[in-house]
Order: structure tokens, then C-alpha cells, then sequence
């Protein structure tokens, strides 16, 4: 395993907080076979090969824990030889069940079929966007000339009707795929990035010759995007527009599944085999921690899909699906735990390492901190006292420094208890990564000759 990940364990415990259960087992108790979520997460799909049906659940994020509950407006749909299938958040059923690979329709709510008149779409060029609008691309049609993205609203007379019409100026596409209202293709050895939205226009290089498109899968989030080729997973800003250098990345050859995760989308998350990986992709942070209380869902050998979507975890089994909330887990202090004790050696004897390691509770530490500094701080003025104290705790409590505490850090002195702590602080190698830069700006511009060296 790579020393620059964070490993969490989901498998050690069931816990009655966190796991949302079915009380109404669907699909006549025959098993799940397989989950498609909508594109906002809002409803979900299950399908039972056995049964031949699918069984539409309501998603429910109002209330913590989020949970899942059977749609009992709806009718389960019966078909046969269902091959794959997606769903929007209005409950409309994308599916192919045919030898061709077509695209047909399922309006849940109305209990009715419908397809696109005069064209026959391929269900892997087909898919919802966000708005609940159905996008497919065509480049094989007779009636083309170049490929095209065609659009097509469900209107309330339960028929749908053409809404835009995009035609490519080129010939030589090769389709990949929708995500997130976007369409991403491969043309001239460049992959290209069309937001069905805004048409922002975006290009990356491929890497490798001779691709699979299989082998190319995306993530977005409000700030950043993951494109994910082979084993290497490429962090990009989503605010350029010209061709793209990956400003991250990070290999994990044994991901299933992937998310960013964090306030500010710092983190990736990865799945593999039960565990999940935490990367702080903005650097190459080493260690590994498990945490068994991430996820409680008790036998996961038992279930048949795990996706990460929307911050949160969907777990489904054979009898029912399950959904979990990680927005707010703190995936800093994961990373953060694990590197406290990862100082350099030669620091092993400070105080506030001591201080850390004989301490667990939050209140122990800070009021040993405390009547330390009431003996051997006395010679820097109360104000920057508090400041220091502040900062320690923000050590503890997973707070973030602010400028004038940055300032306080960097501000040089002769007392050699903050010398001691200011060693401590940059040998703590999470910290460091965080405000190590800033912290050394702040030195250079008070010529802090001992900190800077």
C-alpha cells in the first residue's frame, strides 16, 4: 500500500445510528441485482433480475441520518431481459433490453412508455441531464453529416419533443460519454470537455496512445475535476479553458469507485475491497490510519454495489439499499491523527509531542497547555499568549489558523518554549502541509532568521 494514503476499514461494525434499513422488502423478496442513481441523487432504482422489476426508492437528505424509502407512488416496472438502466430525479426510466443496444423509455410516475420518434438511439449514447432533459449523441445517422448532440424535453402531454440541436464541425469523434451535463470525447489525440451548459469547451491530453475509451472515467466537483485514466487519477481546475495540465494526481491501481470528499474538495476518496483510501492530493503526504467507524454497515461481502455520489455513500445489498452521509466526516483530522505522532524523532523529547501522546481528551491537553504557559511564557505579551493557545488547540479541535495566528507563529522570539512549540508545530507533517508555506512567507517578511532556517 502507498504511504501517501489514508486507509479507513468499513467492515468491523453495525451500528443502529447510522444504518438505514427497509422495513418493506421489494421486488417480492427476490434479490437485488442491480442500483442506478439519478444524476442529483435525489431517487434511486433497483432492479431484480429475478423478478423481472424495477422499484423506484425516495432519497431522503432533509433529515440525518439521510435515509431511503420505497416510492409507493409508483408501480414497480415489469420487464423483461433488462441489460442496463438509468433513472432521473423525476422518475423517468432510460433502458435497453434489446439485441441493438436501444434506448427506450419508462415515465414511472404516469406508468407509461414512450420513445424518441423518427430516431433510434443507442442507449450508451443516451442520458439524462441534470434538469431532467434527455441528451443523446448521434454521429451514425444518415441524415448527418457530422456528429451531433441532440436534446429532447418530456412534456406534459407525456411525449418528447426536440429542445436543441448541436452539430459537431468535425467528423473524426470519437464518443465517451455523458457526466454531470457535460460530454466528453476523443478527437485529434486530445480529450474534449463540452459543458452542455455553459458550452465551455475544455481539452486534455490523453497520456496514452491507443485508448480504451472503458478506461476513461470523470468526477466533478464545484471547483475541480478528476479524470481518471487506467490507474492514474488526474486533479484538474475547472476555471481553464485552453489545454489542461493536471495541477494533481494521484495512482491507485486497485480504485473501484471515487469522489472528492472535504470542505474545499482537498481530499479524494478511493474505494477498494472494503476500504477506502483518503488522499490529500495536493501533496504527497505519507502514512496510513483505519478508521472503523466511518461506514457501520456490518457484511459488506454480502453487498452488490457501493458508489460514492453527492457526499455520500450508497451501500445496496440483496435485500435493500442503504445510504450514508460523509459530508461532514472529517477526513482532515483522519489524515490529521495519523501524522501527530509522525514527527521526526529528533523531537520525540518535546513537550508538547509529551503532551500529546500522554493526553486524549481534549480538555487534559489544553489545561496542561495552559499551566505550562502560565511559567514559562511570561515573557511574551498576553495577547500573543492567547494567540499560541489558540493555535495549539487548533491542533486538537480541527480548526483552521487564521492570518493574524499565522503571523503570531512566524513573529520571532527568544523564548525558548515557543521555540519548542513552533518545532513541534512544523514537524507535525499535516501541519507543516497546510500553513508551512504561509507560515515561511510570514517569517521571510519579519526576518525570522531561526525559523527560516
Amino acid at each position: 500500500m502507498s504511504r501517501n494514503h489514508i486507509s479507513i476499514n468499513i467492515n468491523d461494525s453495525l451500528s443502529n445510528s447510522h444504518q438505514n434499513s427497509i422495513s418493506t422488502l421489494p421486488h417480492k423478496n427476490k434479490p437485488i441485482s442491480k442500483v442506478a442513481i439519478s444524476s442529483q441523487s435525489n431517487y434511486l432504482l433497483t432492479y431484480s433480475q429475478e423478478d423481472e422489476s424495477l422499484v423506484g426508492w425516495l432519497v431522503n437528505k432533509r433529515t440525518e441520518p439521510f435515509n431511503l424509502s420505497l416510492d409507493t407512488e409508483t408501480k414497480p416496472y415489469k420487464c423483461k431481459g433488462i441489460k442496463n438502466f438509468k433513472v432521473s430525479d423525476n422518475k423517468i426510466i432510460l433502458y435497453d433490453n434489446t439485441d441493438e443496444a436501444l434506448a427506450k423509455f419508462h415515465d414511472l410516475k404516469n406508468n407509461k412508455d414512450f420513445n424518441i420518434e423518427d430516431e433510434l438511439c443507442d442507449y450508451s449514447h443516451t442520458n439524462f441531464l441534470e434538469d431532467g432533459n434527455i441528451v443523446t449523441f448521434q454521429s451514425n445517422s444518415s441524415a448527418l453529416i457530422n456528429p451531433a448532440v441532440l436534446i429532447y424535453e418530456y412534456t406534459k402531454k407525456k411525449n418528447l419533443a426536440r429542445k436543441a440541436f448541436y452539430l459537431f464541425n468535425e467528423k473524426d469523434i470519437r464518443f465517451g460519454g455523458f457526466k454531470s451535463d457535460r460530454i466528453w470525447m476523443i478527437s485529434y489525440g486530445l480529450i474534449f470537455l463540452l459543458d452542455l451548459t455553459t458550452f465551455q469547451l475544455q481539452k486534455f491530453s490523453l497520456f496514452e496512445n491507443n485508448l480504451n475509451i472503458d478506461q476513461v472515467k470523470f468526477k466533478f466537483s464545484k471547483k475541480f475535476i478528476i479524470m481518471k485514466i487506467v490507474d492514474e487519477h488526474y486533479i484538474y481546475s475547472k476555471n481553464l479553458d485552453h489545454i489542461n495540465f493536471p495541477i494533481g494526481n494521484i495512482n491507485d491501481p486497485n480504485c473501484q469507485e471515487f469522489e472528492f470528499a472535504g470542505n474545499n474538495d482537498e481530499f479524494m476518496i478511493t474505494l477498494y475491497n472494503k476500504t477506502i483510501n483518503i488522499y490529500f492530493w495536493k501533496s504527497n503526504l505519507k502514512g496510513s490510519i483505519i478508521c472503523n467507524k466511518l461506514v457501520e454497515f456490518g457484511d459488506l461481502d454480502k453487498s452488490i454495489h457501493i458508489e460514492f455520489k453527492d457526499k455520500c455513500i450508497f451501500i445496496v445489498s440483496p435485500d435493500k439499499p442503504y445510504i450514508y452521509n460523509i459530508a461532514n466526516h472529517d477526513w482532515r483530522k483522519s489524515i490529521f491523527d495519523e501524522n501527530m505522532n509522525d514527527s521526526n524523532n529528533d523531537y520525540n523529547e518535546n513537550i508538547f509531542m509529551d503532551i500529546d501522546q500522554k493526553y486524549s481528551l481534549i480538555q487534559d491537553k489544553m489545561k496542561v497547555v495552559d499551566e505550562y504557559f502560565e511559567t514559562n511564557v511570561n515573557d511574551i505579551i498576553p495577547v500573543n499568549v492567547m494567540i499560541l493557545r489558540n493555535v495549539i488547540l487548533s491542533l486538537y479541535d480541527n480548526r483552521e489558523l487564521n492570518t493574524l495566528e499565522i503571523k503570531c507563529i512566524a513573529k520571532p522570539t527568544e523564548n525558548e518554549s515557543k521555540k519548542s512549540f513552533i518545532d513541534y508545530l512544523l514537524n507535525t507533517k499535516y501541519y507543516f502541509m497546510l500553513y508551512g508555506e504561509k507560515i515561511f512567507k510570514s517569517a521571510i517578511k519579519q526576518n525570522n532568521i531561526y525559523l527560516i532556517r
